[in-house]
């Protein structure tokens, strides 16, 4: 599906505060990937023309050894070959390397799209004949929270996650609220950081290929600027699978994933925010 993506939004929301989505499989280490690659290309070149070629390095831990020395505890590895295949709008790209495979998108049109561009790649990993053992399977939302005037932050929030009563005229610099639970054989992972730390518009942990951004972004950086306070929402929900490459199996825990996540960000938001972005 080549739909025109002339808005930079996520989501069939009238304002939707969806700003970044990665589908994500944690592969065993496959050292060998880079042989499918020319494969994987042809399957994919249609919807995503462009390839970046990268080296990935991975820092070796480290322990102190006494005054304030660190000691690397494993032998530095080799950087290794990832890949970055975008479509021509720069709004989705397939991420390759030999630890993970994942589509991350910054605008699409709902999440039943995504999820066909997702079984898109996954026929293409089938078609390439590429065998890899899924370690972990992922699906991850962030979600920005850019107050209208005349609201607060803790407006869009719900308030089991607004934290204790504050004195009287006491000024918020950070909240942060997290959970961690299972639905089933799935674990959710989310938290919601509103206010976020000053000139901190995202979480620290997105790793972005590069993507542009949605316009929800743009509005946050303008509302910080005008010293303005801007918030998120990061889900996270994912199994273990522990078992060689199955397309139909991997699609049908996508769609369990969503509605988990989905259920989960619900969660976290007030009638206000549903209302306003809805």
């Amino acid at each position: 599906m080549n739909t025109p993506e002339k808005t930079r939004k996520l989501g069939t929301w009238h304002k939707p505060p969806l700003v970044y989505v990665v589908a994500e499989l944690a592969i065993a280490p496959h050292y060998g990937i880079a042989e499918s690659i020319a494969a994987l290309q042809r399957e994919l070149r249609a919807e995503y023309p462009r390839t970046q070629e990268l080296a990935e390095f991975s820092l070796p831990p480290v322990a102190f050894v006494g005054g304030g020395q660190m000691q690397a505890t494993s032998p530095a590895q080799m950087p290794q070959p990832a890949w970055h295949m975008l479509n021509q709008e720069n709004t989705r790209g397939v991420s390759i390397n030999h630890r993970a495979i994942g589509l991350h998108a910054s605008a699409y049109i709902d999440s039943k799209d995504f999820i066909e561009r997702w079984t898109n790649v996954i026929a293409a990993l089938s078609a390439s004949k590429l065998e890899v053992f899924i370690e972990r399977a992922g699906l991850r939302y962030v979600d920005l929270l850019v107050p209208s005037t005349g609201n607060d932050l803790s407006n869009y929030l719900n308030e089991g996650v607004l934290g204790p009563s504050y004195p009287p005229n006491s000024k918020i610099t950070q909240r942060m609220w997290a959970t961690s639970y299972t639905v089933g054989d799935f674990s959710v992972q989310a938290y919601t950081f509103a206010p976020a730390p000053p000139g901190m518009l995202l979480p620290p942990t997105l790793r972005n290929i590069g993507l542009q951004m949605p316009d929800v972004l743009a509005n946050a950086q303008k509302h910080t600027q005008v010293g303005g306070s801007v918030g998120w929402i990061d889900t996270d929900v994912g199994r273990d699978v522990k078992k060689p490459f199955d397309g139909e199996t991997i699609l049908e825990e996508y769609r369990k994933m969503h509605s988990i996540a989905s259920a989960c960000f619900r969660g976290f938001i007030s009638p206000l925010a549903e209302t306003e972005w809805k």
